[in-house]
């Protein structure tokens, strides 16, 4: 027995002659084998309803090179995909249908009938998150939807002093509302929970051209640019002027005009009856045809890759009124890749902003009918067919003339 206590005695000697030799106590190698905690469950969920794009997941968080240092996981961001539809090579429809919201007595939307006119949802936008903002006009309060069709949130735009939207549009998280009340011109910038950030006065007297053409009578939209530019969409979209500029008074010449992104400069040339319209992008100018000669083509979105789109509107029959109305995807390489028709001829009332890009680039429209909102994502193609026979096919390209 004495053998035993004296050979326990030595080994217990030695393991506490090598602790202290390492430098550690017992403390710190208990540092290293934390009580598991629990992580807290995100509650944002990926609303994207695209199969054909894959998911990225987060690569697992590395080891540091110091043996008693406890990593944690950091947040990752999943890399920005290219921004671009996926293009089918066979015609097919012209959309999918992602969630429809009832209209009527009982629902959230209910349409304002007056005598010469509809009022509901005016416009769309889409958030980062992939979730659905829709500016209703009649109700005046904007509604936000995943892409299940559930509403997330209602932000009641009188209670923040705002009336009269009539268009809608989202940089990051941020929301830009456009308000046309009478002498009450604005953008209000706000988060997208409804909390109002900042509210930008538009001269609505501002002198476009000649003595009857103002703010008041011409504008229709807005535009953010990717400098974070707020741009006033005038005579139907065929003028981008930035709002700073026009606050500061300036004469219509010095007003900066265009959108920026990355260096490239898009504008609109001013059209010439019966010819194709045309705008530029830095030194490259493109143009569409029209087939009566009436139509226009404005920009819709532009985005760092160099990719943009633009929305065409054809009038392809004189009387009565038919109107054909495309989106137009430009690839990074300046060529058109893709067009995807709007169901104009579905529509129970037009919106103001129909039509919005996500940040993978798919486009989302509303679809008003006589009993539901739908939510619809536009299918590209190669190349569309025209509307009826007689009409050009809608296209956009590279124009041979020089800047």
């Amino acid at each position: 027995q004495m053998k035993s206590d004296i050979l326990y005695i030595a080994l217990l000697t030695l393991l506490l002659a090598a602790c202290q030799g390492a430098g550690t106590s017992s403390t710190d190698h208990l540092a290293i084998y934390p009580s598991p905690t629990v992580e807290p469950i995100s509650t944002k969920e990926e609303f994207s309803v695209r199969l054909l794009k894959p998911t990225i997941s987060p690569s697992p968080a590395k080891a540091t090179s110091s043996p008693n240092t406890i990593t944690t996981p950091t947040s990752t961001t999943r890399p920005t995909p290219v921004v671009q539809p996926f293009i089918h090579d066979v015609p097919g429809d012209m959309y999918e249908t992602v969630f429809s919201i009832p209209v009527g007595e009982d629902s959230i939307i209910q349409y304002d009938f007056r005598p010469t006119s509809i009022h509901g949802p005016i416009a769309i936008a889409v958030l980062p998150d992939d979730s659905i903002m829709i500016a209703d006009f009649a109700a005046n309060h904007l509604l936000q939807y995943d892409q299940k069709g559930t509403l997330l949130n209602i932000i009641e735009l009188e209670d923040l002093g705002i009336k009269n939207v009539i268009d809608l549009r989202v940089k990051g998280y941020e929301l830009f509302l456009l308000e046309l009340s009478y002498q009450n011109y604005n953008v209000h910038q706000m988060t997208q929970d409804g909390a109002l950030i900042i509210s930008h006065k538009i001269p609505h007297n501002f002198p476009i051209e000649g003595d009857n053409i103002t703010l008041e009578n011409s504008l229709k939209g807005i535009a953010i640019d990717c400098e974070s530019n707020i741009i006033l969409e005038v005579a139907a979209g065929s003028r981008l002027l930035h709002l700073a500029d026009i606050q500061a008074q300036t004469d219509l010449a010095s007003v900066t005009k265009g959108y920026f992104c990355d260096d490239e400069h898009y504008n609109y040339i001013t059209p010439v009856p019966f010819q194709p319209i045309k705008f530029t992008n830095g030194d490259v100018i493109y143009e569409t045809h029209l087939t009566t000669g009436a139509g226009s083509i404005t920009l819709l979105d532009a985005f760092q890759d160099g990719s943009f789109y633009v929305f065409r509107g054809d009038r392809v029959k004189e009387s009565p009124g038919q109107y054909d109305l495309t989106v137009h995807y430009i690839g990074p390489d300046g060529i058109e890749q893709g067009a995807a028709r709007i169901p104009h001829n579905e529509f129970y009332f037009f919106p103001e902003r129909s039509a919005a890009i996500d940040s993978h680039g798919e486009v989302f429209a509303l679809l008003p009918r006589p009993d539901a909102i739908e939510v619809v994502r536009l299918n590209f193609y190669r190349q569309l067919e025209p509307l009826i026979p007689e009409a050009i096919v809608p296209h956009v390209s590279i124009s041979p003339t020089k800047p």
